[in-house]
């Protein structure tokens, strides 16, 4: 087959174009609420340390869809409370239903540890929230994260 190419013609999902980072960004944190589900405002005094926390997360790889609705997969969760931004780990709603052992349990008990431990490798304030599975608190900043979304 003179001339054939050996490479496949049909675009491959990791040929996609990707959103600009602080596009990414900006989607999520427009979605970011307060402990009420009321939408955050950038005049919130949390606001900024929200973003930082956020801006972390997606930098670190993990996937934060600006829709809480695509979050019934499971994944990071992003909200304020109080002053400080909660960070913590849901599952999809089939292993909370169908889980005899309590592995839904240790799984999040273990990525939330694994979040509280990534935000501290990149500079923030974390404190574990007592109540089990409930995630960790950003308190503020240690250092300054290293990239902030308008950088790029």
């Amino acid at each position: 087959m003179e001339g054939a190419s050996a490479v496949p013609t049909s675009q491959s999902p990791i040929d996609e174009p990707v959103p600009h980072f602080g596009d990414q960004v900006r989607a999520v944190a427009e979605a970011l609420t307060d402990s009420s589900g009321r939408p955050l405002r950038s005049s919130d005094p949390v606001h900024r340390l929200a973003v930082d926390v956020v801006t972390a997360l997606l930098l670190a790889g993990f996937a934060l869809p600006p829709d809480r609705r695509a979050l019934y997969g499971g994944g990071p969760y992003v909200t304020v409370q109080a002053n400080d931004v909660l960070v913590t780990w849901l599952t999809h709603s089939r292993l909370a239903l169908h889980d005899p052992e309590d592995a839904h349990g240790a799984i999040v008990d273990h990525m939330n540890d694994v979040l509280g431990d990534v935000l501290g490798v990149l500079g923030f304030a974390v404190q574990r929230v007592p109540e089990a599975e409930a995630g960790y608190l950003v308190t503020g900043l240690r250092s300054q994260p290293p990239l902030n979304a308008d950088d790029e």
